[in-house]
């Protein structure tokens, strides 16, 4: 059964789903930008939230490959798992989810490793989660969207299967893959990681005339420090302020970054809750698979032709190993459901305030 989860950074904020009311208005008017103030107090009030659950131990899995999805460890076994997954599961939309998130975390590539050079927190942190949800992702389909089992001759079927589970590994998957996959998100990614270019130069703030050099305090190397989460908004706030002071289409672009950063925060932070809450070893799992998809392909053929009592052993092996296999599906299913549901309460326990830290001037 479904455990209620949104990604809807308005229903967050109000407390509410129903867009008749005027506290859903007035969080609409915030992650629309209307009032930069007030936009950037609740973007650091997610960071605060996703700071919380981090606390500066984000999954080194995923963070050691820096940006590059194919350096994680198990990631041939990754891929051969989707391929298969492919086979038995066609049409189903977690794998597609799944494709999906592999396609933008590739095509986004070089902007991912960059962001991990010059530190660019908000991006980095898309790429962890993105890549942690398609592992987890992977683990959740192996666990509840098939059924093995053997034929009296010794054969392995594979048939589809609808196992319960909590339901958040696969909303986040798909809202993650919606919001990722984004006609615009290249443009988000581009002007997030080049904001540093964006600052003034020295020689530019020696002059008084110039009200943007005000409202600009934080140095480009302050920026790329390897602080905590909740470091990640500044770029949203110098960008804004820096923009304030240009033309309407750089001021639009502006506002379209904070919208976008508004839809990304909340995965980001169901993600990291994922992971935090972590009962099954995803990683280890993808192993095996890959060893079960080996197995699949080596299976016996002819095997009618032989030696009865050799026969018979085959079988009993295959039989033997297939029991195995179900049994630690089983449990990684069980430990999924157990993450998902101690998520999902964090989730819903958990109030955004807003942060008044970042008002501006």
């Amino acid at each position: 059964m479904l455990e209620y989860i949104t990604h809807d950074p308005n229903e967050i904020i109000s407390g509410t789903n129903n867009k008749t009311m005027p506290v859903y208005t007035e969080a609409l008017k915030i992650t629309r930008g209307d009032n930069l103030n007030k936009s950037l107090a609740y973007l650091k009030g997610f960071a605060n939230s996703i700071e919380k659950v981090a606390g500066g131990k984000r999954d080194p899995v995923i963070s050691k490959s820096k940006g590059n999805i194919e350096s994680i460890p198990k990631y041939k076994s990754l891929a051969e798992a989707v391929g298969y997954l492919e086979k038995h599961l066609v049409g189903n939309e977690d794998l597609k989810a799944i494709k999906t998130l592999l396609s933008v975390l590739e095509q986004h590539r070089d902007v991912y490793r960059e962001s991990y050079k010059r530190g660019v927190k908000l991006i980095m942190f898309e790429y962890e989660a993105a890549a942690s949800m398609v592992v987890r992702g992977v683990s959740f389909l192996i666990a509840t969207g098939i059924d093995i089992r053997t034929e009296a001759d010794g054969r392995i079927v594979i048939a589809k299967a609808s196992k319960s589970s909590g339901g958040i590994v696969s909303k986040t998957l798909r809202d993650m893959a919606a919001e990722l996959s984004k006609s615009n998100h290249g443009t988000y990614l581009n002007e997030l990681l080049h904001l540093g270019d964006k600052l003034p130069k020295e020689d530019e703030k020696e002059k008084p005339e110039e009200k943007v050099e005000e409202k600009v305090e934080v140095e480009e190397d302050e920026l790329f420090l390897e602080g905590g989460a909740g470091d990640l908004v500044e770029t949203i706030k110098i960008f804004a302020a820096y923009s304030k002071g240009l033309t309407r289409g750089v001021w639009n672009l502006g506002s379209m970054v904070i919208r976008t950063a508004f839809g990304i925060i909340p995965l980001i932070r169901s993600a990291f809750y994922l992971w935090y809450k972590r009962k099954a070893d995803t990683i280890q799992n993808l192993e095996t698979q890959a060893e079960f998809v080996q197995m699949n392909i080596d299976q016996l053929k002819n095997i009618k032709g032989m030696d009865p009592a050799h026969r018979e052993e085959i079988i009993k092996k295959q039989q033997g190993y297939v029991e195995a296999y179900k049994k630690k599906a089983e449990k990684l299913r069980a430990e999924l459901i157990e993450e998902e549901k101690d998520a999902s309460a964090a989730l819903k326990d958990e109030k955004i305030e807003p942060s008044d830290e970042l008002v501006m001037d």
